[in-house]
């Protein structure tokens, strides 16, 4: 059954310390507290998402869905098949 992504589904699912290492990694988003963020609730940060310029936000993008495709069972095969 294939899944369907969205940039707020996705960053509901990641915890909010790997969202704000990736961001600040990015250079982006430091005026915001992501310890103070509830998980799964990314109101805020879809928020502040939405001020990043279309080609940042865009390239950004298909990374988050590349880790969304390989977060299922054949991700991980593919995954464990070239850790070996």
């Amino acid at each position: 059954m294939a899944r369907h992504f969205t940039t707020k589904d996705f960053s509901r699912q990641i915890p909010n310390a790997l969202l704000a290492r990736y961001f600040n990694a990015h250079e982006l988003f430091g005026d915001l507290d992501f310890s103070a963020l509830k998980e799964t609730q990314p109101d805020e940060l879809f928020m502040a998402w939405l001020t990043v310029p279309d080609g940042q936000r865009h390239e950004m993008d298909a990374e988050f869905r590349e880790i969304f495709d390989l977060s299922d069972e054949k991700g991980f095969r593919a995954i464990m098949d070239e850790a070996e």
